[in-house]
């Protein structure tokens, strides 16, 4: 019962951690929504995305508290800042974006590791989705920052606004 008991405190922080990343994204999504949304910056589509980002952490979030709620496990949420909000450009949001989409990924494989080293079958099985979203997310901030690179001002960005309309469609 003592091996259950301590992998029952383990997994409570590794998932809290995650939750932490989840919320901390949601929170990061929204000041670049605001970013891309101000009159300065003026990039609607691109704020649509991010706007569309921050929900989706947002569901992970409740997701990972919804699983804790199911297997008896009460979540430690911990303080969220954002070290700064004065973005730069287009590409330092998307770089960001890219750096968080990672240690996020490494957090679940950790995570991932963790449960299946103690036999949670449960958790691995619904931390499957998470891993396949990473993949997925890290490969399109690659993409999106990769494009942002090139048009990186005047008119080439405002194209890169308006493409990305139909980039994203599928969100």
């Amino acid at each position: 019962m003592e091996g259950k008991k301590k992998w029952e405190d383990e997994a409570v922080e590794l998932l809290s951690e995650q939750l932490r990343i989840e919320n901390f994204a949601f929170y990061f999504y929204q000041s670049a929504y605001q970013y891309c949304n101000n009159r300065e910056i003026a990039l609607p589509s691109i704020a649509n995305f991010f706007y569309k980002q921050y929900n989706e952490e947002l569901t992970h979030a409740k997701g990972i508290i919804d699983y804790m709620n199911q297997v008896g496990l009460r979540p430690n949420f911990k303080p969220l800042s954002l070290d700064r909000t004065d973005y730069k450009s287009l590409v330092e949001v998307f770089e960001l974006s890219l750096e968080y989409e990672e240690e996020s990924y490494k957090h679940i494989l950790k995570l991932y590791r963790a449960a299946d080293k103690n036999h949670d079958y449960a958790l691995c099985q619904f931390m499957d989705e998470y891993v396949a979203e990473q993949v997925k997310s890290i490969k399109e901030f690659s993409d999106y920052l990769q494009n942002a690179k090139r048009c990186a001002k005047g008119f080439e960005m405002f194209n890169f606004d308006a493409e990305f309309k139909s980039l994203t469609k599928k969100y």
